[in-house]
């Protein structure tokens, strides 16, 4: 036998032993993906229209042309991934917070500086603004960032109640 292929005892058994199965990584791109998939059946269940809660594609990968195009439309690096327009309720009267932005990473995922910046800025100005490592996170923020005021039912009782007062 050839020198250096023989293995040992050690060796053989490691050999035998089945490998453990190697845990996927999921992209920040597959962790959205996830979080949309909850939030347009989840917002439908609770009457909110869909479309207040939105992507924000920052992330594109553009050529130099495709990325001067889209800064003269607005793309600003630091912007985290997703925005729900809906402020969230202390009271009919008063605003906790004026909307929720976040910014997904994968496992290995860091924010950038203007990441971090943006975060920080927009929750001093009234906004929630987290980092959220996986899909079942930011659905839990999400469902507590409602559900912290009785917000469905406080809010869409007022709403009614303000609406039926303009039409009389």
């Amino acid at each position: 036998m050839a020198r250096g292929l023989r293995m040992s005892e050690a060796q053989l058994e490691q050999a035998k032993k089945p490998k453990a199965k190697s845990v996927i990584k999921k992209s920040e791109h597959e962790i959205q993906c996830e979080f949309f998939k909850w939030w347009r059946t989840w917002s439908e269940l609770k009457q909110i229209p869909t479309a207040l809660c939105f992507a924000i594609p920052n992330s594109r990968r553009l050529s130099d042309s495709g990325r001067i195009y889209a800064w003269k439309e607005g793309l600003t690096a630091g912007t985290p991934d997703v925005f729900m327009a809906i402020p969230q309720k202390k009271s009919i009267y008063k605003t906790a917070f004026h909307g929720l932005f976040i910014e997904f990473k994968s496992e290995k995922g860091k924010p950038t500086p203007e990441q971090l910046a943006f975060i920080q800025f927009a929750n001093a100005v009234g906004y929630k603004a987290i980092i959220c490592k996986d899909s079942s996170s930011a659905i839990d923020e999400v469902m507590n960032y409602f559900n912290s005021q009785g917000y469905f039912e406080n809010t869409y009782q007022a709403f009614q109640d303000e609406h039926n007062a303009v039409k009389q």
